[in-house]
């Protein structure tokens, strides 16, 4: 079943779903709008091979920073975490999606499915892609 906003409200103010920082204001018709955080992490080398039964493959070639603001260039990917912290109750289920005024700027925001399982707490993590500029 999908929320609407006066049962996201309810679902927030009985702590059935929890966010931290939490306004209001981002309550929509039938979703809750999250923010970008300020921490992203990517890999540098693109050709380097990444051996997921190797742990040093995954972690290696990573760069990180924290930082209000972040240049997105036609074909890069970056991971992302939300500014807010979300908890959800054991019988809860939510989906992240983008938003098509991102998407309009050739913004993708998540490679994978967005579900987010019951009992989650934490932030989330945005898998963020800038499509090729095509002139």
């Amino acid at each position: 079943m999908i929320l609407v906003d006066w049962q996201l409200l309810d679902r927030i103010s009985r702590g059935y779903i929890r966010i931290d920082p939490y306004d209001p204001k981002l309550v929509q018709p039938n979703f809750v709008d999250i923010r970008l955080g300020n921490h992203f992490v990517w890999y540098t080398d693109s050709n380097e091979i990444i051996d997921l039964h190797n742990q040093g493959s995954i972690s290696s070639g990573v760069e990180e920073m924290h930082a209000d603001t972040l240049i997105l260039n036609p074909g890069q990917f970056v991971l992302a975490e939300t500014q807010e912290c979300i908890g959800l109750a054991d019988n809860t289920v939510v989906t992240i999606e983008g938003k098509s005024s991102i998407a309009r700027l050739g913004v993708t925001l998540y490679q994978t499915g967005g579900w987010i399982d019951p009992g989650f707490r934490g932030t989330i993590t945005l898998e963020m892609a800038k499509t090729i500029a095509v002139r």
